[in-house]
């Protein structure tokens, strides 16, 4: 094309071809504090006091990755009645295991209780015997089809 070079018209013109005399600069040397000070569309953290008093062992979780969590959350409560319904129902090959086991994951969050791994083993199960009974229910319906 000859036209490359040229001035652009029409819907290119709002285009600005780039500066190929541009040249990158150091990314380390840019004082990023400095920036979001005088821009203030973005509020600064205060720094991170440093307690001597605490070791890194003390200062995180075992179950949280940086600590805050373990502030926030309370200590887990009892367990979850609905995990311990849903599981019993898993063992007796009901398909409302499903049904309960979500709503057990769900009530175990919010109430930070314990359970909520029995309710996922539940869920599993349940899914396990819908798709049991799917398959049963076509053996039998091919069956049945086949003697009539």
């Amino acid at each position: 094309m000859s036209g490359e070079n040229s001035t652009p018209t029409g819907e290119d013109a709002a285009l600005i071809p780039p500066d190929p005399t541009a040249t990158t600069t150091d990314l380390g040397a840019l004082d990023t504090q400095r920036i979001l000070r005088e821009t203030g569309s973005i509020p600064l953290p205060p720094e991170p006091e440093e307690n001597p008093d605490l070791t890194p062992e003390d200062d995180a979780a075992p179950d949280s990755i940086d600590g805050a969590a373990s502030q926030e959350r309370p200590p887990r409560s009892g367990v979850n009645i609905l995990a311990l319904i849903s599981l019993a129902l898993g063992v007796t090959a009901s398909p409302f295991t499903v049904i309960f086991g979500y709503l057990a994951v769900r009530q175990a969050r919010r109430a930070h209780q314990r359970g909520e791994t029995l309710a996922w083993i539940s869920v599993g199960l349940g899914w396990l015997w819908v798709v049991a009974y799917t398959v049963l229910g076509s053996i039998v319906f091919v069956a049945w089809q086949q003697v009539s």
